[in-house]
């Protein structure tokens, strides 16, 4: 019964990243090197300041807080691994980021129709507020979504969607942190 439960726990892991992935912008952006894009993007010129911090975002260790319908999850990717989590338990993913990131940027992820719709400040950062749509290739299920980006880092800190995800309405709500970012304790 114990390896029913984990082989569960597992396969909802896996769901679970991909969904997060999918549905939280800078998530996708798990570049495999430097010299990668990140996230596929149509030639839109009114989105290179939300790329350029989602593939910022990308090359360095990073915690994500994300909340799915009010469902939470947590995302840690450092150096080596990426993990899960949700209800104090986590799970690796990956023992390297690059394959799950190729696997996702490789889903036709498009970002469109980019604006800048205001300046503000964000737990006492500034930050520049973009808009976007962002949908999958293989999918005609859109979402628009907020991202707000540092002024000083270039970093995404927050972003919130709102859409279509898997036929139902969803909102998604994401915070980032890039600091002090370490492997949780106590993760399979």
């Amino acid at each position: 019964m114990v390896a029913a439960s984990e082989a569960s726990t597992c396969c909802i892991s896996i769901f679970l990243i991909v969904l997060i992935s999918m549905l939280s912008a800078p998530a996708v952006a798990v570049a495999a090197s430097s010299k990668t894009r990140a996230v596929s993007v149509e030639l839109d010129s009114s989105c290179q300041p939300v790329i350029t911090a989602m593939d910022k975002a990308a090359l360095r260790p990073f915690h994500e807080t994300v909340s799915v319908n009010d469902q939470h999850y947590e995302k840690i990717q450092t150096t080596t691994a990426l993990y899960i989590g949700s209800s104090g338990r986590w799970s690796l993913m990956a023992s390297s980021p690059d394959p799950l990131s190729n696997s996702v940027s490789e889903s036709g992820l498009r970002i469109t129709g980019c604006a800048l719709i205001r300046k503000e400040v964000l737990d006492g950062e500034s930050a520049t507020v973009y808009s976007a749509q962002q949908n999958l290739a293989a999918s005609s299920e859109k979402s628009r979504m907020e991202i707000w980006i540092a002024d000083s880092s270039g970093l995404p800190l927050k972003s919130e969607s709102d859409g279509k995800h898997a036929g139902r309405e969803s909102h998604v709500s994401t915070r980032y942190s890039f600091t002090h970012v370490q492997a949780p304790a106590g993760a399979h």
